[in-house]
């Protein structure tokens, strides 16, 4: 008798524990980190390098990933994380990453929201749109111009000679 109440009991917790898992499965391991990807043609113009081609951006919840390519084939990938920004494997931090290749002047989060297509400068002198947004910002250290529209994102800071354009493909 108590070998069976020992098999029945071992039996209860099993489909229990499979109920269990199936149950995480269903409702946790199908569940996809939103995204949103799209193909564009980029200009990148900064103190190190200049660059025009196409390139498929991917923006999750965890940061953007962008390929570029020339003629096809990937020259390179620029992840944007919240707290850093690699270029392929070489990984910088935001700071780091406006020194080298934009400027000290910027806020640290200014490339992620010019791939997002959302105001920097805390919005300083936005003008609002029906279909984007603009701001020109100038100071001692930047003269910005920042354009967005649903098609279309223009950054261009003539003081320190950045460029960036992102234009959708579709």
């Amino acid at each position: 008798m108590r070998k069976d109440i020992k098999n029945f009991l071992i039996m209860v917790n099993l489909r229990s524990s499979l109920a269990t898992l199936i149950t995480i499965l269903l409702f946790y391991g199908c569940t996809a980190t939103p995204s949103k990807s799209k193909s564009v043609t980029i200009y990148l113009k900064t103190k190190q390098f200049k660059y025009y081609d196409i390139a498929s951006i991917n923006s999750t919840t965890f940061g953007i990933n962008t390929k570029i390519y020339n003629f096809g084939n990937m020259i390179f990938e620029l992840k944007i994380s919240p707290n850093k920004v690699c270029i392929d494997k070489r990984c910088y931090s935001l700071k780091e990453f406006n020194y080298i290749f934009l400027s000290d002047q910027y806020p640290n989060h200014i490339l992620e929201h010019i791939f997002n297509a959302k105001p920097i400068f805390n919005s300083q002198r936005i003008t609002n749109y029906n279909n984007g947004f603009t701001q020109y910002i100038k100071n001692n250290n930047v003269n910005i111009s920042y354009k967005v529209d649903r098609h279309k994102i223009y950054f261009k800071d003539s003081k320190n000679s950045i460029k960036i354009i992102i234009k959708d493909l579709n």
